[in-house]
């Protein structure tokens, strides 16, 4: 039978994409649902829809960064912000934001999902790959990725000021980067 390989691929391929959607959702879910000041949305159900028009990387954080934008846009009460940054290393080189090409040809990934609230900051999600993954480079993304991380909360900030017609100038001036 001609093409009976090929139908077999392009299943394991829908199967793939299928799982990674089902995982992103989860992800998704989960970490924004920690955020979010429950307990002011009585009764009701917040659905977040994600559409994935390419991907080149880093689908796993701009998921969530798109999803915290949508809520703090919202008005959406929060207990904190959440953001996400990923990091790989390539040849022992550490780069911020890689891309999917670097992501595959990486010895070691990893994703960090940082909340920022008053006076404090923690970690909602950790993921790491790779056989090349050591304590050290997993604090080193840790930091990196935590650096990245108050980076994008201030934009956040910045952005959710300007939409509600305040004045974004000067950084906030409590936040140390």
């Amino acid at each position: 039978r001609a093409g009976g390989g090929s139908k077999v691929l392009m299943d394991q391929e829908r199967y793939d994409s299928m799982l990674e959607a089902s995982e992103l959702v989860a992800l998704v879910s989960n970490s924004i649902g920690s955020v979010i000041h429950a307990t002011s949305l009585p009764r009701q159900r917040l659905l977040i829809t994600i559409v994935v028009i390419n991907n080149d990387g880093c689908l796993r954080s701009v998921a969530l960064n798109a999803a915290m934008l949508a809520i703090l846009d919202s008005g959406i009460p929060c207990l904190s912000t959440l953001t996400a940054s990923e990091a790989c290393t390539i040849n022992s080189n550490l780069i911020l934001d890689p891309t999917l090409a670097e992501l595959h040809q990486s010895e070691s990934s990893a994703l960090f999902a940082h909340i920022t609230s008053e006076g404090s900051d923690g970690i909602v999600v950790s993921s790491t790959t790779g056989p090349a993954m050591t304590a050290e480079l997993y604090w080193l993304y840790l930091r990196t990725t935590k650096n990245a991380s108050h980076t994008l909360s201030k934009l956040f900030r910045k952005f959710i000021k300007e939409q509600k017609g305040l004045t974004a100038d000067a950084d906030d001036e409590g936040d140390d980067a």
